[in-house]
């Protein structure tokens, strides 16, 4: 009978010792607690598990949004699009193991995110958060750890200066987009973030110039800066040194106060360049640089909506073998248009509000794959070729100018196309 009740005893400290085993750290279940209680976990859109946390929370809520290490320490927390509502607690930050957190989508998020004084963290999104949600102190959080920082669109307030350098040292991607309640300017010290991949700060009111510093940034492949919402913003001159992004691939710079005119060498040294947008700056003027027509790997290029002048280079042949897509609209470029465009397999070409004058170039009504063409508001005279080969166009315009002669059959045949949704050849000189 002892024998029995020995045997007993120690089957049941075997038990509760591999329950402990398998048992979440009290103090970050704790976390969890307060975390479900400050955001109104009862209302969740998916809260199984929760409602009854236990210690076997690792295993019970790893569809939830919880995943733990073979040590079962919460590393990751992703409840995105889950209706939470109210504030982040200021205890997550304790969650020392913690590597990715991922809040997005819950409009009814908003309070101060914690700062992180130590950790793994190395991930957080808030994409989408209603806010007002102020990250001013994390901001300035010691996390060598951090790699991947996105708030786009969350009503985020807060500082960034040098503080973010030697915060975030590793930092690969950060985007702020579209957070007026982000000031501050992009730091002088951003050589420092090494390997920084990809920065987006449109939309924000993040003002100043952009320092040479970031022209160091070797790894980086998107850079997105300006915002149509604040008078001051970007502004300077721009950098002469943007040759040195080889593996640049996307290049974003809108709304900006950038003064003067682009160097004579842009985009030479972008190598890589694939995407190409340099539009809706009006203090941005003087000619087109005859190196952004030498562009081997760009397919896009928008540059519609600055105060550029003068005549598009030509002369030589473009190299744009992958071009889609050009923009050059609401500019102050004169001159006839180049043959070239006729060299292009182009999908949009868009020319429009601007001072050139002399015929359309024949080629580009043999552009075979042009879907949109947009030439209104010009100076442009002579009559029309024939247009039979734009069986695909769906946007035609060319209002607004000199236009003169018989319209061409094939055009009229244009007007016919089932793909045709806008056509404006009005205040011509057609007979």
């Amino acid at each position: 009978m002892a024998g029995d009740y020995t045997l007993s005893i120690f089957l049941l400290l075997v038990h509760f010792t591999l329950h402990f085993t398998n048992a979440i750290n009290l103090d970050e279940l704790f976390v969890l607690q307060t975390l479900y209680n400050a955001t109104d976990g009862l209302n969740w859109r998916d809260n199984i598990g929760w409602v009854d946390i236990g210690l076997d929370l690792c295993a019970s809520l790893e569809a939830t949004g919880i995943t733990c290490d073979n040590d079962h320490h919460i590393i990751s927390i992703i409840l995105n699009d889950n209706n939470l509502r109210g504030t982040i607690p200021r205890e997550l930050s304790s969650l020392s193991y913690l590597e990715i957190l991922d809040l997005s989508s819950n409009i009814g998020l908003h309070g101060t995110m914690p700062v992180w004084s130590y950790g793994d963290l190395s991930s957080v999104r808030m994409v989408g958060v209603g806010g007002p949600l102020d990250m001013t102190a994390f901001f300035v959080s010691p996390l060598s750890s951090m790699s991947r920082i996105d708030v786009t669109n969350s009503n985020v307030v807060g500082v960034i200066n040098n503080n973010l350098c030697s915060g975030f040292p590793n930092l690969r991607y950060l985007s702020l987009n579209d957070n007026l309640g982000i000031q501050g300017e992009i730091p002088s010290c951003i050589d420092q973030i090494g390997f920084l991949n990809y920065l987006n700060i449109q939309h924000t009111s993040i003002a100043g110039s952009i320092p040479a510093s970031l022209c160091s940034l070797g790894y980086l492949t998107e850079l997105y800066i300006g915002s149509p919402h604040i008078i001051t913003g970007i502004n300077g001159i721009f950098p002469s040194c943007f040759g040195s992004l080889n593996r640049l691939l996307r290049l974003n710079i809108q709304y900006t106060r950038i003064v003067g005119s682009l160097p004579s060498t842009f985009p030479s040294g972008m190598e890589s360049l694939s995407d190409l947008v340099i539009k809706n700056n009006i203090f941005l003027t003087g000619t087109l640089p005859a190196t952004l027509f030498d562009l081997p790997l760009v397919q896009s290029m928008s540059l519609e909506g600055n105060d550029f002048n003068g005549d598009i280079p030509d002369g030589f042949t473009w190299n744009m073998p992958l071009m889609k897509q050009i923009l050059l609209g609401r500019n102050s470029l004169q001159g006839s248009i180049p043959n070239n465009f006729g060299n292009l397999d182009l999908r949009v070409l868009d020319l429009s509000a601007n001072l050139f004058s002399g015929s359309i170039p024949s080629d580009i009504f043999a552009l075979r794959n042009l879907q949109y063409l947009n030439l209104r508001n010009n100076d442009l005279s002579g009559s029309l070729p024939e247009v039979a080969a734009l069986l695909d166009m769906n946007y035609f315009d060319l209002a607004n100018n000199r236009l003169e002669g018989t319209l061409p059959s094939s055009l009229l045949d244009l007007f016919r196309n089932r793909y045709l949704v806008e056509v404006d050849i009005s205040n011509n000189l057609f007979s």
